[in-house]
Protein backbone atom coordinates (compact mmCIF):
# COMPACT_ATOMS: atom_id res chain seq x y z
CA UNK A 1 0.00 0.00 0.00
CA UNK A 2 1.04 3.46 -0.85
CA UNK A 3 0.97 6.27 1.34
CA UNK A 4 1.50 9.81 0.92
CA UNK A 5 4.62 11.46 2.37
CA UNK A 6 2.82 13.07 5.92
CA UNK A 7 0.51 9.95 6.51
CA UNK A 8 3.93 7.90 6.52
CA UNK A 9 5.42 10.44 9.06
CA UNK A 10 2.43 10.68 11.38
CA UNK A 11 2.29 7.09 11.20
CA UNK A 12 6.01 6.17 12.53
CA UNK A 13 5.62 9.12 15.02
CA UNK A 14 2.91 7.01 16.60
CA UNK A 15 4.40 3.93 16.19
CA UNK A 16 7.28 5.52 18.28
CA UNK A 17 5.05 7.01 20.86
CA UNK A 18 3.63 3.26 20.91
CA UNK A 19 6.65 1.46 22.09
CA UNK A 20 7.56 4.04 24.10
CA UNK A 21 10.28 5.39 21.45
CA UNK A 22 11.54 9.24 21.22
CA UNK A 23 14.19 9.43 23.38
CA UNK A 24 12.12 12.04 25.92
CA UNK A 25 10.08 10.02 28.12
CA UNK A 26 6.77 8.99 28.53
CA UNK A 27 4.22 11.01 26.80
CA UNK A 28 1.51 12.87 28.46
CA UNK A 29 -2.23 11.50 28.79
CA UNK A 30 -4.58 13.64 27.62
CA UNK A 31 -7.14 14.80 30.46
CA UNK A 32 -10.36 12.64 30.61
CA UNK A 33 -13.34 14.63 29.67
CA UNK A 34 -15.35 16.06 33.03
CA UNK A 35 -18.72 14.37 33.48
CA UNK A 36 -21.58 16.26 34.13
CA UNK A 37 -24.53 15.53 35.86
CA UNK A 38 -27.72 17.35 35.33
CA UNK A 39 -29.94 17.52 38.67
CA UNK A 40 -33.59 18.54 38.75
CA UNK A 41 -33.91 22.22 39.62
CA UNK A 42 -37.98 21.78 39.67
CA UNK A 43 -41.13 19.81 38.73
CA UNK A 44 -44.09 21.72 38.32
CA UNK A 45 -46.74 20.92 38.98
CA UNK A 46 -45.00 20.00 42.52
CA UNK A 47 -44.89 16.90 44.25
CA UNK A 48 -47.91 17.14 46.57
CA UNK A 49 -49.95 19.73 44.66
CA UNK A 50 -53.51 19.56 44.64
CA UNK A 51 -55.25 22.19 42.69
CA UNK A 52 -54.15 21.21 39.27
CA UNK A 53 -55.57 22.06 35.79
CA UNK A 54 -57.17 19.10 33.54
CA UNK A 55 -55.55 21.24 31.10
CA UNK A 56 -52.09 21.47 32.83
CA UNK A 57 -48.65 20.68 31.24
CA UNK A 58 -45.99 18.79 32.81
CA UNK A 59 -42.71 20.97 33.07
CA UNK A 60 -39.19 19.83 34.23
CA UNK A 61 -36.33 22.37 34.52
CA UNK A 62 -32.49 20.11 35.14
CA UNK A 63 -29.40 22.25 36.40
CA UNK A 64 -27.69 21.34 33.16
CA UNK A 65 -28.80 20.25 29.04
CA UNK A 66 -29.60 17.33 28.02
CA UNK A 67 -29.46 15.74 25.02
CA UNK A 68 -32.76 15.52 22.83
CA UNK A 69 -32.30 11.94 21.70
CA UNK A 70 -32.13 10.73 25.75
CA UNK A 71 -35.66 12.95 26.24
CA UNK A 72 -36.22 10.64 23.18
CA UNK A 73 -35.15 7.35 24.34
CA UNK A 74 -35.71 8.02 28.55
CA UNK A 75 -39.09 5.55 29.93
CA UNK A 76 -41.19 8.65 31.27
CA UNK A 77 -44.65 7.42 32.17
CA UNK A 78 -47.96 10.02 33.42
CA UNK A 79 -50.46 7.62 35.17
CA UNK A 80 -53.26 7.82 37.79
CA UNK A 81 -51.49 7.09 41.07
CA UNK A 82 -54.52 4.08 41.35
CA UNK A 83 -55.57 2.54 38.58
CA UNK A 84 -58.99 3.03 37.01
CA UNK A 85 -62.36 0.69 36.36
CA UNK A 86 -63.35 0.87 32.16
CA UNK A 87 -60.50 2.52 30.95
CA UNK A 88 -56.60 3.91 30.92
CA UNK A 89 -54.90 4.55 33.64
CA UNK A 90 -51.76 5.77 31.63
CA UNK A 91 -51.45 9.32 29.61
CA UNK A 92 -49.62 9.61 26.46
CA UNK A 93 -47.76 12.86 25.92
CA UNK A 94 -45.67 14.85 23.98
CA UNK A 95 -41.69 16.00 24.75
CA UNK A 96 -40.93 18.99 23.72
CA UNK A 97 -37.24 20.18 25.00
CA UNK A 98 -36.05 23.47 24.97
CA UNK A 99 -33.21 25.41 23.13
CA UNK A 100 -31.09 25.35 26.17
CA UNK A 101 -32.14 21.81 26.88
CA UNK A 102 -32.51 23.18 30.62
CA UNK A 103 -36.75 22.31 30.61
CA UNK A 104 -38.77 19.29 29.22
CA UNK A 105 -42.30 19.72 28.45
CA UNK A 106 -44.69 17.08 28.81
CA UNK A 107 -48.69 17.83 27.03
CA UNK A 108 -51.06 15.37 27.00
CA UNK A 109 -53.07 14.54 24.68
CA UNK A 110 -56.02 14.57 26.16
CA UNK A 111 -57.40 16.36 29.29
CA UNK A 112 -56.73 14.74 32.59
CA UNK A 113 -59.21 13.46 34.88
CA UNK A 114 -61.00 15.59 37.70
CA UNK A 115 -60.43 15.30 41.22
CA UNK A 116 -57.58 12.39 40.67
CA UNK A 117 -54.12 12.28 41.58
CA UNK A 118 -51.39 11.32 38.82
CA UNK A 119 -47.86 9.99 39.55
CA UNK A 120 -45.15 11.38 36.96
CA UNK A 121 -42.09 8.74 37.07
CA UNK A 122 -38.68 9.46 35.50
CA UNK A 123 -36.47 6.17 34.64
CA UNK A 124 -32.87 6.90 34.70
CA UNK A 125 -31.76 7.97 31.06
CA UNK A 126 -32.21 11.94 30.74
CA UNK A 127 -28.21 12.52 29.56
CA UNK A 128 -25.85 15.59 29.61
CA UNK A 129 -23.63 15.31 26.21
CA UNK A 130 -20.80 14.44 28.72
CA UNK A 131 -22.56 11.04 29.48
CA UNK A 132 -24.05 12.29 33.18
CA UNK A 133 -27.32 11.19 33.94
CA UNK A 134 -30.44 12.28 35.84
CA UNK A 135 -31.27 10.11 38.87
CA UNK A 136 -34.76 8.22 38.51
CA UNK A 137 -37.50 10.02 40.49
CA UNK A 138 -41.15 10.45 40.43
CA UNK A 139 -43.93 12.87 41.96
CA UNK A 140 -47.74 13.25 42.52
CA UNK A 141 -50.02 15.82 41.95
CA UNK A 142 -53.81 16.07 42.43
CA UNK A 143 -55.78 17.69 39.55
CA UNK A 144 -59.16 19.31 40.65
CA UNK A 145 -62.78 21.09 39.55
CA UNK A 146 -64.21 24.26 41.35
CA UNK A 147 -67.03 23.91 43.27
CA UNK A 148 -69.82 23.60 41.02
CA UNK A 149 -72.50 26.73 41.43
CA UNK A 150 -75.60 25.48 39.12
CA UNK A 151 -76.18 23.67 35.61
CA UNK A 152 -78.93 24.84 33.80
CA UNK A 153 -80.37 22.96 30.86
CA UNK A 154 -81.66 24.73 27.90
CA UNK A 155 -84.11 23.73 25.17
CA UNK A 156 -82.71 25.67 22.37
CA UNK A 157 -78.68 26.06 21.19
CA UNK A 158 -79.21 30.15 21.67
CA UNK A 159 -79.28 29.17 25.80
CA UNK A 160 -82.33 31.21 26.09
CA UNK A 161 -85.47 28.91 26.72
CA UNK A 162 -84.85 27.04 30.15
CA UNK A 163 -85.76 23.50 30.57
CA UNK A 164 -84.68 23.30 34.56
CA UNK A 165 -81.44 23.41 36.62
CA UNK A 166 -79.60 22.22 39.39
CA UNK A 167 -77.67 24.00 42.42
CA UNK A 168 -74.92 22.69 44.28
CA UNK A 169 -73.49 22.84 47.63
CA UNK A 170 -69.79 22.89 48.59
CA UNK A 171 -70.30 19.09 50.15
CA UNK A 172 -71.92 17.80 46.99
CA UNK A 173 -75.81 18.01 47.72
CA UNK A 174 -77.87 19.05 44.74
CA UNK A 175 -81.36 20.60 44.25
CA UNK A 176 -82.72 19.84 41.18
CA UNK A 177 -85.64 22.72 39.69
CA UNK A 178 -88.24 21.82 36.35
CA UNK A 179 -90.51 24.32 36.83
CA UNK A 180 -90.78 28.22 37.56
CA UNK A 181 -93.51 28.30 39.55
CA UNK A 182 -96.31 30.59 39.85
CA UNK A 183 -94.90 33.74 38.63
CA UNK A 184 -93.51 32.06 35.50
CA UNK A 185 -89.90 33.23 36.53
CA UNK A 186 -87.04 31.22 36.69
CA UNK A 187 -84.33 31.72 39.72
CA UNK A 188 -86.83 33.18 41.87
CA UNK A 189 -88.09 31.33 45.35
CA UNK A 190 -91.37 29.30 43.86
CA UNK A 191 -89.37 27.46 41.91
CA UNK A 192 -90.64 23.63 42.18
CA UNK A 193 -88.12 21.97 43.72
CA UNK A 194 -88.73 18.07 41.87
CA UNK A 195 -85.27 15.93 43.38
CA UNK A 196 -82.67 16.62 45.98
CA UNK A 197 -80.03 14.29 47.16
CA UNK A 198 -78.49 15.16 50.18
CA UNK A 199 -74.84 14.27 51.33
CA UNK A 200 -73.68 14.06 54.91
CA UNK A 201 -70.03 13.55 55.37
CA UNK A 202 -68.14 11.46 58.62
CA UNK A 203 -65.41 13.31 60.88
CA UNK A 204 -62.67 12.88 58.27
CA UNK A 205 -64.31 14.59 55.88
CA UNK A 206 -65.66 11.64 53.66
CA UNK A 207 -69.09 10.90 52.01
CA UNK A 208 -70.98 8.73 55.22
CA UNK A 209 -74.66 9.20 53.72
CA UNK A 210 -76.07 9.85 49.97
CA UNK A 211 -79.74 10.46 50.16
CA UNK A 212 -81.77 10.93 47.33
CA UNK A 213 -85.33 12.79 47.90
CA UNK A 214 -88.35 13.39 45.47
CA UNK A 215 -91.07 16.79 45.82
CA UNK A 216 -94.25 15.89 45.88
CA UNK A 217 -96.37 19.15 46.36
CA UNK A 218 -93.35 20.64 47.88
CA UNK A 219 -93.08 17.90 51.05
CA UNK A 220 -89.64 15.61 50.13
CA UNK A 221 -89.99 11.83 50.20
CA UNK A 222 -86.84 9.68 50.66
CA UNK A 223 -86.58 7.16 48.03
CA UNK A 224 -83.58 6.06 48.73
CA UNK A 225 -79.74 6.13 50.10
CA UNK A 226 -76.49 4.74 50.05
CA UNK A 227 -74.08 4.50 53.83
CA UNK A 228 -70.68 4.37 53.14
CA UNK A 229 -67.68 2.59 55.32
CA UNK A 230 -63.80 3.08 54.49
CA UNK A 231 -60.31 1.05 54.40
CA UNK A 232 -57.58 3.08 56.21
CA UNK A 233 -56.40 4.26 52.96
CA UNK A 234 -59.53 6.12 52.37
CA UNK A 235 -61.32 3.64 49.21
CA UNK A 236 -64.58 2.96 50.42
CA UNK A 237 -64.81 -0.71 51.20
CA UNK A 238 -68.73 -1.19 52.21
CA UNK A 239 -71.41 0.34 50.79
CA UNK A 240 -75.22 -0.27 51.97
CA UNK A 241 -77.92 0.67 50.42
CA UNK A 242 -81.45 0.83 51.33
CA UNK A 243 -84.55 1.64 49.64
CA UNK A 244 -87.99 2.70 49.88
CA UNK A 245 -90.02 0.09 48.07
CA UNK A 246 -88.01 -2.92 49.42
CA UNK A 247 -89.05 -5.54 51.84
CA UNK A 248 -89.67 -3.83 55.58
CA UNK A 249 -87.08 -0.99 54.24
CA UNK A 250 -88.44 1.25 57.61
CA UNK A 251 -87.57 -1.21 60.18
CA UNK A 252 -89.32 -1.96 63.23
CA UNK A 253 -90.68 2.02 63.79
CA UNK A 254 -92.00 2.36 60.08
CA UNK A 255 -89.97 5.25 59.22
CA UNK A 256 -87.69 5.39 56.35
CA UNK A 257 -84.19 7.02 56.94
CA UNK A 258 -83.69 5.82 60.81
CA UNK A 259 -81.44 3.74 61.93
CA UNK A 260 -82.98 0.72 62.15
CA UNK A 261 -84.05 0.57 58.32
CA UNK A 262 -83.25 -2.64 56.57
CA UNK A 263 -80.83 -2.53 53.80
CA UNK A 264 -81.68 -3.51 50.14
CA UNK A 265 -78.10 -5.11 49.37
CA UNK A 266 -74.64 -4.39 50.21
CA UNK A 267 -71.46 -4.08 48.41
CA UNK A 268 -67.95 -5.08 49.75
CA UNK A 269 -64.71 -4.42 47.98
CA UNK A 270 -61.28 -5.28 48.08
CA UNK A 271 -58.37 -3.82 46.34
CA UNK A 272 -54.62 -4.62 45.56
CA UNK A 273 -52.17 -2.10 45.00
CA UNK A 274 -54.14 0.44 45.24
CA UNK A 275 -56.86 -0.55 42.36
CA UNK A 276 -59.93 -2.40 43.08
CA UNK A 277 -59.55 -5.87 41.85
CA UNK A 278 -63.03 -7.27 43.35
CA UNK A 279 -66.94 -6.12 44.32
CA UNK A 280 -69.12 -8.79 46.25
CA UNK A 281 -72.70 -7.37 46.29
CA UNK A 282 -74.94 -9.17 48.77
CA UNK A 283 -78.79 -9.43 48.10
CA UNK A 284 -80.05 -11.51 50.97
CA UNK A 285 -79.59 -11.59 54.51
CA UNK A 286 -79.83 -15.47 54.20
CA UNK A 287 -81.57 -17.97 56.47
CA UNK A 288 -81.38 -16.12 60.17
CA UNK A 289 -82.46 -12.69 58.32
CA UNK A 290 -79.66 -10.64 59.94
CA UNK A 291 -77.73 -8.56 57.60
CA UNK A 292 -73.55 -8.85 57.56
CA UNK A 293 -74.29 -12.06 60.10
CA UNK A 294 -71.65 -14.38 57.51
CA UNK A 295 -74.78 -15.64 56.24
CA UNK A 296 -75.59 -13.46 53.40
CA UNK A 297 -76.47 -14.72 49.89
CA UNK A 298 -74.37 -13.06 47.35
CA UNK A 299 -76.38 -11.58 44.27
CA UNK A 300 -73.15 -10.74 41.94
CA UNK A 301 -69.40 -10.82 42.41
CA UNK A 302 -66.78 -8.52 39.93
CA UNK A 303 -63.57 -9.50 38.97
CA UNK A 304 -60.82 -6.87 37.70
CA UNK A 305 -57.93 -7.02 36.01
CA UNK A 306 -55.17 -4.37 34.91
CA UNK A 307 -51.79 -4.47 33.01
CA UNK A 308 -48.88 -3.49 34.33
CA UNK A 309 -48.94 0.42 33.35
CA UNK A 310 -52.66 -0.04 35.68
CA UNK A 311 -55.13 0.23 32.56
CA UNK A 312 -58.06 -1.70 33.18
CA UNK A 313 -57.88 -5.13 31.20
CA UNK A 314 -60.95 -6.95 32.09
CA UNK A 315 -64.26 -6.71 34.22
CA UNK A 316 -66.31 -9.85 34.54
CA UNK A 317 -69.43 -10.08 36.42
CA UNK A 318 -70.66 -13.03 37.73
CA UNK A 319 -73.92 -13.85 38.39
CA UNK A 320 -73.81 -17.50 40.74
CA UNK A 321 -71.11 -19.60 41.95
CA UNK A 322 -72.18 -22.41 39.67
CA UNK A 323 -72.49 -26.06 40.51
CA UNK A 324 -69.70 -26.17 43.09
CA UNK A 325 -71.28 -23.66 45.00
CA UNK A 326 -68.21 -22.02 45.39
CA UNK A 327 -66.71 -18.47 44.14
CA UNK A 328 -64.17 -17.48 42.14
CA UNK A 329 -63.78 -20.94 40.25
CA UNK A 330 -63.83 -22.42 36.53
CA UNK A 331 -67.63 -23.31 36.83
CA UNK A 332 -69.15 -19.32 37.47
CA UNK A 333 -71.90 -18.53 35.61
CA UNK A 334 -70.72 -15.49 33.68
CA UNK A 335 -73.50 -13.03 33.42
CA UNK A 336 -71.74 -10.22 31.75
CA UNK A 337 -67.61 -9.37 30.68
CA UNK A 338 -65.81 -6.91 29.29
CA UNK A 339 -62.09 -6.73 28.12
CA UNK A 340 -59.86 -3.76 26.75
CA UNK A 341 -57.28 -3.49 24.49
CA UNK A 342 -54.56 -0.47 24.16
CA UNK A 343 -52.18 0.01 21.98
CA UNK A 344 -48.31 0.70 23.08
CA UNK A 345 -49.03 4.66 23.84
CA UNK A 346 -51.65 3.55 26.34
CA UNK A 347 -54.98 4.14 24.13
CA UNK A 348 -58.25 2.44 23.78
CA UNK A 349 -58.41 0.66 20.87
CA UNK A 350 -61.35 -1.91 21.39
CA UNK A 351 -63.34 -2.87 24.29
CA UNK A 352 -65.35 -6.37 23.65
CA UNK A 353 -68.51 -7.38 25.52
CA UNK A 354 -68.39 -11.75 26.14
CA UNK A 355 -71.11 -13.65 27.75
CA UNK A 356 -68.95 -17.55 27.96
CA UNK A 357 -65.78 -18.84 27.84
CA UNK A 358 -65.43 -19.96 24.67
CA UNK A 359 -63.67 -23.30 22.98
CA UNK A 360 -60.58 -23.12 26.13
CA UNK A 361 -63.60 -23.02 28.45
CA UNK A 362 -61.00 -20.39 30.24
CA UNK A 363 -62.54 -16.53 31.22
CA UNK A 364 -60.08 -13.90 30.64
CA UNK A 365 -58.62 -15.45 27.38
CA UNK A 366 -58.82 -14.54 23.74
CA UNK A 367 -61.21 -16.85 22.47
CA UNK A 368 -64.42 -15.78 25.10
CA UNK A 369 -67.65 -15.15 23.20
CA UNK A 370 -67.97 -12.06 21.82
CA UNK A 371 -71.26 -10.68 21.88
CA UNK A 372 -70.47 -6.89 20.31
CA UNK A 373 -67.79 -4.94 20.37
CA UNK A 374 -66.30 -1.01 20.23
CA UNK A 375 -63.19 -0.20 18.32
CA UNK A 376 -61.65 3.25 17.85
CA UNK A 377 -59.20 4.42 15.78
CA UNK A 378 -55.99 6.95 17.04
CA UNK A 379 -54.54 9.70 14.89
CA UNK A 380 -52.46 12.30 16.52
CA UNK A 381 -52.65 9.96 19.81
CA UNK A 382 -56.14 10.55 19.91
CA UNK A 383 -59.43 8.93 18.68
CA UNK A 384 -60.99 10.35 15.54
CA UNK A 385 -63.60 7.77 15.25
CA UNK A 386 -65.32 4.70 16.91
CA UNK A 387 -67.37 1.86 15.96
CA UNK A 388 -69.97 -0.21 17.39
CA UNK A 389 -70.27 -3.78 15.79
CA UNK A 390 -72.70 -5.86 16.62
CA UNK A 391 -72.81 -8.94 14.62
CA UNK A 392 -69.83 -10.89 13.20
CA UNK A 393 -71.58 -10.60 9.42
CA UNK A 394 -71.61 -13.65 7.25
CA UNK A 395 -68.42 -15.59 8.03
CA UNK A 396 -69.75 -15.52 11.48
CA UNK A 397 -65.71 -14.60 12.78
CA UNK A 398 -65.41 -11.63 14.64
CA UNK A 399 -62.95 -8.60 14.03
CA UNK A 400 -63.51 -9.59 10.02
CA UNK A 401 -64.33 -7.24 7.79
CA UNK A 402 -67.37 -8.30 6.98
CA UNK A 403 -68.66 -7.27 10.82
CA UNK A 404 -71.72 -5.37 11.17
CA UNK A 405 -71.97 -1.61 12.45
CA UNK A 406 -74.58 -0.16 14.09
CA UNK A 407 -73.19 3.01 15.56
CA UNK A 408 -70.25 5.42 14.10
CA UNK A 409 -68.66 8.26 16.54
CA UNK A 410 -66.46 10.92 14.59
CA UNK A 411 -64.11 13.30 16.95
CA UNK A 412 -62.99 16.70 16.16
CA UNK A 413 -60.02 18.25 18.48
CA UNK A 414 -59.09 22.15 18.62
CA UNK A 415 -56.08 23.54 19.70
CA UNK A 416 -56.70 23.43 23.83
CA UNK A 417 -57.39 19.52 23.61
CA UNK A 418 -62.01 20.23 23.59
CA UNK A 419 -63.57 17.78 22.17
CA UNK A 420 -66.72 17.49 20.14
CA UNK A 421 -68.48 13.92 19.22
CA UNK A 422 -70.77 13.02 16.43
CA UNK A 423 -72.40 10.30 17.10
CA UNK A 424 -74.07 8.72 14.09
CA UNK A 425 -76.70 6.76 15.97
CA UNK A 426 -78.59 5.59 12.50
CA UNK A 427 -77.68 5.09 9.13
CA UNK A 428 -80.68 6.78 7.77
CA UNK A 429 -82.93 6.02 5.02
CA UNK A 430 -79.91 4.69 2.31
CA UNK A 431 -78.68 1.96 4.53
CA UNK A 432 -75.33 3.79 4.75
CA UNK A 433 -73.22 5.31 7.41
CA UNK A 434 -71.49 8.91 6.85
CA UNK A 435 -73.89 10.18 4.44
CA UNK A 436 -76.03 13.25 4.95
CA UNK A 437 -79.30 11.27 6.05
CA UNK A 438 -77.24 9.77 9.17
CA UNK A 439 -79.01 10.59 12.88
CA UNK A 440 -76.54 12.56 14.32
CA UNK A 441 -76.23 13.36 18.25
CA UNK A 442 -73.52 15.94 18.77
CA UNK A 443 -72.03 16.19 22.33
CA UNK A 444 -69.87 19.14 22.90
CA UNK A 445 -67.64 19.97 26.00
CA UNK A 446 -66.11 23.44 26.70
CA UNK A 447 -63.66 24.24 29.64
CA UNK A 448 -62.46 27.27 30.81
CA UNK A 449 -58.86 28.27 31.71
CA UNK A 450 -59.34 27.04 35.33
CA UNK A 451 -60.09 23.42 33.19
CA UNK A 452 -63.78 23.54 34.65
CA UNK A 453 -66.11 22.02 31.97
CA UNK A 454 -68.58 24.76 32.00
CA UNK A 455 -70.56 23.62 28.73
CA UNK A 456 -71.93 20.65 27.82
CA UNK A 457 -74.25 20.86 24.83
CA UNK A 458 -75.81 17.49 23.19
CA UNK A 459 -78.26 18.35 20.34
CA UNK A 460 -79.33 15.94 17.51
CA UNK A 461 -77.91 17.70 14.00
CA UNK A 462 -80.54 15.66 12.45
CA UNK A 463 -83.62 15.81 14.44
CA UNK A 464 -86.12 13.13 15.20
CA UNK A 465 -89.31 13.80 14.49
CA UNK A 466 -91.84 15.12 16.45
CA UNK A 467 -93.27 12.07 17.47
CA UNK A 468 -89.62 10.27 18.37
CA UNK A 469 -87.63 9.98 21.65
CA UNK A 470 -84.44 12.86 22.48
CA UNK A 471 -85.28 16.36 22.36
CA UNK A 472 -81.85 18.72 22.33
CA UNK A 473 -80.23 19.09 25.44
CA UNK A 474 -78.32 21.73 26.40
CA UNK A 475 -76.46 22.66 29.84
CA UNK A 476 -73.86 25.48 31.43
CA UNK A 477 -72.66 24.78 34.33
CA UNK A 478 -71.25 27.83 36.48
CA UNK A 479 -68.60 27.73 39.45
CA UNK A 480 -67.47 29.30 42.36
CA UNK A 481 -63.67 30.35 40.96
CA UNK A 482 -62.83 32.45 44.11
CA UNK A 483 -61.48 28.87 46.02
Amino acid sequence: MTYGKTTLVSLLMTTLIACGGGGSGSVQEQNPIDIITPEIVSITPDNGTSQVSVLSDIEITFSEPVTEASVDQTEISLALANSRLNGPSAIAFSRSLSADGKTLTLSPYKTLLINSEYRLTLDQGLEHSTGGAVEASSTTFTTYQNQRTRTTVYEDSDLTVIDGYIDYTADGSSMEYSNPGNDGQWFTNDDNLSYEIRIELNSQGLKQFDKRYRYDNSAPTLLRYDEFQYNTNDQISVRISYEQWSTNAAGNDGIFGTSDDTPSNYATFSYENGAQIMQTTYTSSGNDGVWMSGDDEIGVVIYSRYDEFGNHTHQYTFSSAGSDGEWNTNDDILNSGTYYVYDDNHQLTHAVDVTGKGDDGEYYTADDTVSFYDSWEIQDYVNSAGYRYNDAGSDATWFTSDDVITTVKNYEYNADKLRTLYQRESAGNDGQFQTADDSILSVSIEFNAEGNAINNILSYLYPYDSTGNYPPYYSVTDYNTTQ
